[in-house]
């Protein structure tokens, strides 16, 4: 009979153990249900709405600031759907990271703009990986962009300003780059992913904090623009990391899918976190020597195979650990009734 109910308490501990491993899964957050439709007009650039997405934290305050993290899409999530940009799990793996943090969830703002299709975020071919800021008007998408952030964003949000950062992959990439160039006093710092830079605007940057990805075998965006700028940079002596995510995208035939890798990066967000405009201009030397790696130093080596960006290891790792902590408190209980039932029956 005491084993009979040692069984049933072991198979009760099993079954609450997937429920509760069941439950975790099932809160962890994405970030197409979160992240809000909203569209933005400023008449002065355009008559078109400029699509975006928009995270505010459920807890949010005017007493306390933000920080504010600006996501650029790349060329194949341009539209009006509004959607497009959030909706690739490896692309947006960074923001998933933050939602699915606790804190940080609660201490960032996010924004996901949308690119048109007919139009991009730099208006050149980016086959070659660089062009010219100088000759390159800024695109309209761009401005919006920028108008987004200082008429609407920072003025209905108490963001802080010190830390206002920017990341982009591919067509966003080059954004990315280009937005620093164009607006070198206004960002943090920057995560440019397989994008397409300037070098000849390096001395413009040099104070901000840079950690920028891109395959040495892409065939979709030139490296020579991301390798010139990081070279330019590093004579400098500007606080740059540039990994290489050859390893991270050898599934990928034209190697150009550095976003995986890069977004997936363990010590991506404590990077990020660690940069605010104040300390980057006052102490770019000091941490360039610190942090700064040569080109060859620093190579990607996480796959990106898993493409399904809402169901991150770390999940299943959560999972497990209710799993065990429910198991074994459930095993422990009933060990701990045979064991008194064993002594009422010798006694």
């Amino acid at each position: 009979m005491i084993k009979r109910w040692v069984g049933i308490l072991f198979m009760m501990a099993t079954m609450l153990s997937l429920m509760n491993g069941f439950a975790v899964g099932a809160a962890r957050v994405t970030v197409t249900d979160v992240m809000k439709a909203r569209e933005y007009t400023d008449s002065t650039i355009s008559t078109e709405s400029l699509p975006y997405r928009l995270y505010i934290p459920e807890s949010y305050s005017p007493d306390h600031s933000y920080y504010l993290l600006l996501h650029l899409h790349g060329a194949g999530e341009r539209g009006e759907d509004n959607l497009k940009q959030i909706a690739n799990g490896d692309m947006t793996r960074l923001i998933y990271r933050i939602l699915n943090d606790e804190a940080l969830r609660e201490q960032f703002i996010i924004v996901a703009p949308q690119c048109p299709q007919d139009k991009r975020w730099v208006e050149k071919e980016w086959g070659a990986g660089t062009y010219s800021v100088d000759s390159t008007p800024q695109s309209i998408p761009s401005q919006q962009v920028m108008s987004l952030l200082q008429k609407e964003i920072t003025v209905k949000y108490n963001v802080d300003a010190e830390r206002i950062y920017v990341t982009g992959l591919s067509m966003g990439g080059f954004a990315t780059w280009d937005l620093i160039c164009r607006y070198p006093e206004y960002f943090a710092a920057a995560i440019p992913v397989c994008g397409g830079a300037d070098a000849s605007y390096a001395d413009k940057i040099k104070h901000i904090p840079i950690w920028t990805f891109h395959s040495s075998n892409d065939q979709i965006v030139d490296p020579t623009g991301t390798y010139d700028m990081v070279t330019a940079l590093r004579k400098l002596g500007a606080d740059i990391t540039y990994t290489k995510t050859d390893e991270g995208t050898k599934n990928d035939a034209m190697g150009h899918s550095a976003w995986a890798p890069a977004y997936r990066e363990e010590e991506l967000l404590s990077w990020l976190l660690s940069k605010t405009k104040s300390s980057s201009t006052s102490d770019a030397s000091d941490t360039a020597l610190n942090t700064s790696v040569s080109v060859s130093d620093q190579n990607q080596t996480t796959s990106s195979d898993n493409t399904t960006g809402d169901t991150a290891s770390d999940s299943g790792k959560s999972s497990i650990a209710v799993w065990i902590t429910a198991g074994t408190a459930l095993a422990l209980a009933a060990v701990g009734i045979l064991l008194l039932a064993k002594r009422k029956k010798d006694s």
